[in-house]
């Protein structure tokens, strides 16, 4: 099966509806799981959020590599080039961010890290962000 190649403006448009959807409000968040059901309310993790806004069928488990094309990642885990990776945040440095406030915050700081491959992703991300709110 071959991959789908994105454009940098496809991937960061990605990053941006997975950004907004983080802002939104709309989500609560769950850890070690891309989506669970706590007291029958049902619970994403940031990635699991990343599904849902663009479109890919839940998957269950830890992962989904169909986002590393979508968000132009380094791998499955999102790890950065400092050692930081989008499951570890979310799991433990952010695990009671359950409205994904300080994950959003962290995401957009480091773009750059979780995109590094791609330099032009992060600034058109943050310029499409920037244009967004004027």
């Amino acid at each position: 099966m071959e991959e789908t190649t994105y454009t940098t403006e496809q991937i960061a448009q990605n990053w941006v509806t997975w950004l907004n959807a983080l802002a939104s409000g709309e989500y609560k968040k769950t850890i070690s799981s891309l989506h669970s059901t706590v007291d029958g309310e049902e619970r994403h993790c940031c990635l699991g959020v990343a599904q849902l806004c663009l479109g890919l069928p839940k998957k269950e488990g830890g992962t989904d590599s169909r986002l590393v094309p979508l968000l132009g990642l380094n791998n499955i885990v999102g790890s950065a080039a400092q050692g930081k990776s989008i499951v570890s945040l979310n799991d433990s440095h952010h695990y009671c961010d359950i409205d994904f406030v300080n994950m959003h915050r962290e995401l957009l700081a480091n773009i750059e890290g979780f995109t590094h491959h791609n330099p032009e992703v992060a600034p058109l991300v943050r310029k499409m962000l920037a244009e967004r709110n004027t």
